[in-house]
């Protein structure tokens, strides 16, 4: 696969921990953003609706875009190198 880097299998941790940290933050901060701008008077039922919804749904949303942008943070701190991108030969997929 072309976002695989060597032969670590922790690698994804981080974008593991990438995609739970914006997708949380932006959970929070859209229902924030609203109290904001409906205040004196925000629905709050609609408030807690809304950052249930946003801490379920983000993360998963949010995941493949996640992994991308972790691989373009890592490379830009730790360039290619060899081995980093596995080529698949006839009937052999790689681990």
């Amino acid at each position: 696969m072309a976002l695989e880097r060597g032969e670590t299998s922790d690698f994804w941790i981080g974008a593991y921990v990438f995609n739970l940290a914006i997708g949380e933050l932006l959970a929070i901060g859209i229902p924030i953003a609203w109290v904001i701008a409906t205040w004196p008077n925000p629905s709050w039922g609609r408030v807690e609706l809304l950052a249930i919804v946003l801490c379920v749904l983000l993360p998963l949303l949010f995941f493949p875009f996640s992994r991308t942008l972790w691989l373009a943070w890592d490379l830009s701190f730790r360039p290619s190198e060899p081995g980093d991108r596995v080529q698949q030969t006839a009937g052999h997929r790689p681990r």
